[in-house]
């Protein structure tokens, strides 16, 4: 069996099978409906999509199934930091619902794609057959600055994402000006709250290897480091950076290499990517990528930098020869994600085996005590 048929037996498993042997928590089933539809996978979840039967909206559901506790709470924290975010960038999250051994989050379908898949796709097409073909700054700016929007509006509400990266970012199709209108921030699985008054968030190293800033990566007497909103900050300027010319700013051989590169801020416009690139881009970086967080500039401030205070068409003229760059970054990391995959996907015949059985040996049990509580009363008519 390959994984093809795997997943389409785990998705009808899902999708019937679940709600058949009511395995999914009564409350959900009760707003919800699920389709025989699948959204994506990740190496613990899987997220399928449920008809809302109040407002009739199609609504994405993340199922996880056997959470440890710790990974229920994490979830919970998660939703709760979500609700109190509205803003057009950013995931809605609508409701959660929990039984012994399933989780669900329930939320907003993204009909998008993950940043770097969907400007590769854009080199997929015939020039001829497209308005909008290839990528040029002016997308680039309309992301960044859609991006930056919602973490001003994160950092306002006291909200540091901590996890920024191009897997986390979902985008839809260009407009008919040619700008990415609809983009998503996903997955605030590591976000913080700042304590009201405070500025900074003291906790143990954590982010995605390459978009860690420089103060996270320093050595700590005590295991923790310090957070604030010029993370996230840093985050998005080596985001910025791979969106404009396909490769990470601090890109090396290997990973020590690579975090030391970070740890100094050792990174420079090439000649070879950069020559074509607008110096107002360039300067826009060069103030995310700043080592000390005091220098590094805020969102308000990034927000006022002339590449990204207005949609400026003249950044059309500016082609990012991204697209090889891209597809070497996108193998690199499909080849990571592949290998989690095939890990999930074992777990996830094993729960299912597992799961099934219990569903068996339940129905069983049921149908055996039915069996006796007929025996005895026949032996009590007699």
């Amino acid at each position: 069996m390959n994984k093809k048929d795997l997943a389409k037996i785990e998705l009808e498993f899902l999708t019937s099978d679940l709600v058949e042997n009511n395995v999914y928590p009564a409350s959900f089933l009760q707003e919800h409906t699920v389709l025989p539809e699948e959204l994506g996978r990740g190496a613990f979840s899987i997220v399928i999509v449920a008809m809302h039967k109040a407002s009739k909206e199609k609504r994405a559901v993340k199922v996880v199934e056997n959470p440890k506790l710790s990974d229920v709470l994490d979830l919970q924290r998660e939703v709760k930091i979500l609700k109190q975010l509205e803003h057009k960038n950013i995931l809605k999250v609508f409701s959660t619902y929990t039984k012994p051994g399933i989780f669900l989050m329930v939320s907003e379908v993204c009909k998008g794609k993950e940043l770097f898949k969907k400007i590769v796709e854009m080199y997929d097409v015939e020039q001829d057959d497209v308005e909008v073909y290839g990528f040029t700054e002016r997308h680039a700016s309309s992301i960044v600055r859609q991006l930056a929007s919602a973490l001003q509006y994160c950092h306002q509400k006291g909200i540091i994402h901590r996890d920024i990266k191009a897997e986390n970012v979902l985008v839809g199709e260009p407009d008919v000006d040619g700008n990415f209108a609809n983009v998503k921030l996903i997955d605030f699985g590591l976000a913080a709250k700042l304590k009201e008054g405070r500025s900074t968030y003291v906790d143990t190293p954590c982010g995605t290897p390459g978009y860690v800033p420089p103060e996270i990566l320093q050595d700590s007497s005590t295991g923790e480091v310090t957070f604030t909103r010029k993370s996230d900050m840093w985050s998005l300027g080596v985001l910025t950076y791979e969106l404009v010319c396909g490769y990470s700013p601090f890109y090396a051989q290997n990973k020590k290499e690579s975090l030391e590169r970070c740890r100094k801020g050792d990174y420079s416009f090439h000649e070879h990517s950069w020559s074509e690139v607008s110096d107002t881009c360039k300067n826009c970086i060069s103030k995310m990528l700043i080592i000390s967080p005091r220098s590094r500039a805020s969102m308000d401030q990034i927000l006022e930098t002339p590449w990204l205070t207005k949609d400026i068409v003249e950044l059309e003229h500016y082609d990012l020869d991204v697209e090889d760059n891209l597809r070497h970054t996108l193998a690199r990391k499909r080849w990571k994600k592949g290998m989690r995959l095939v890990l999930a996907i074992n777990r996830m015949r094993h729960k299912v085996r597992v799961l099934m059985d219990l569903q068996r040996a339940t129905k069983r049990e049921a149908e055996l005590k039915a069996a006796n509580e007929k025996i005895k009363k026949a032996s009590t008519i007699q």
